[in-house]
């Protein structure tokens, strides 16, 4: 790598000790001539020190890596290619394992959840990664790589939120310990990926009356930013499902400006901003914190 290589800092990449950093650079290959990697790597803001903690694990020799993750206690990490490819590195034995090759089969997507690695096969071909599908799912111990089917209900329509979903927000981001499942009625369920279990969310019909409707999980993959719109200018409705309180908390939104809203997104894991479109004289943003309840 060469030292003026371009890289990129994501929001939320870490620890300013050991931030997580993706450098872009070109490798030479004798056979396609030269291929481009986004190559994860922790820097220390404070000493400017760079750790290549995937030298020696048979990882720096993968081209085309588009985008990294790695679990909160920084020993594990996920990248996937450009091929979509998914590699699990367990960065503490210096090992790496195609997530295929550990599942027996093709994947769509995974997530860590602590020490397993729950990963699922959409069967609905039509269906892209991060939608509503049919799903396989089965979790993948990382002691011990026993790998264990997850029941999920045929009835329900189900929503994963894995490491490579659309507009996940930072590089430690590396998918939600938790899945959505919506039956006939639009009643809502959150399942908890660590084991298996499923909760119906009191009081909260998913808004499935509305033509657009988004999903973004938070950084930490705790809550779902959900958002709809009806008109195409402004976000009608705005929730955010908290998968520690099995709650979703619906926003009262009244805007008396005439304003066309351009997106919503996570701030931070307790505060979302909606802004509005910068084509217009000014741009606004408006930001919603979540209070955490008193005890």
């Amino acid at each position: 790598m060469e030292p003026s290589a371009q890289y990129f800092i994501d929001d939320f990449a870490g620890s300013p000790e050991k931030t997580l950093v993706l450098f872009y650079c070109w490798t030479q290959n004798d056979e396609e001539g030269y291929q481009f990697t986004n190559y994860p790597a922790f820097l220390n803001l404070k000493t400017g020190i760079v750790t290549d903690v995937l030298a020696g694990t048979g990882a720096e020799n993968v081209n085309e890596i588009l985008k990294a993750a790695t679990s909160e206690d920084q020993t594990k990490m996920l990248f996937i290619t450009q091929e979509q490819t998914v590699y699990y590195v367990d960065l503490l034995t210096k090992k790496l394992y195609n997530v295929a090759d550990l599942s027996g089969g093709p994947i769509t997507d995974c997530t860590l959840v602590n020490d397993s690695l729950v990963c699922w096969y959409n069967e609905d071909a039509t269906s892209a990664s991060g939608s509503f599908g049919k799903y396989q799912a089965w979790s993948i111990d990382l002691n011990t790589f026993e790998k264990k089917e997850m029941p999920i209900l045929s009835d329900r329509e189900t929503l994963f939120l894995g490491f490579n979903t659309p507009f996940a927000t930072g590089n430690m981001y590396a998918g939600s310990c938790f899945a959505i499942q919506v039956d006939a009625a639009q009643n809502t369920y959150i399942v908890d990926l660590k084991n298996g279990t499923t909760t119906m969310i009191a009081d909260f019909e998913w808004p499935g009356s509305f033509p657009y409707i988004s999903g973004i999980p938070s950084p930490d993959g705790r809550k779902l930013l959900i958002f709809g719109e009806k008109t195409g200018n402004v976000f009608e409705y705005i929730g955010v499902l908290d998968f520690d309180r099995k709650v979703c908390i619906q926003f009262s939104r009244e805007n008396n400006n005439t304003v066309n809203e351009h997106s919503a997104y996570w701030f931070d894991n307790e505060k979302i901003v909606v802004k509005t479109d910068s084509s217009e004289v000014s741009t606004d943003y408006y930001v919603y914190e979540l209070l955490k309840e008193k005890s």
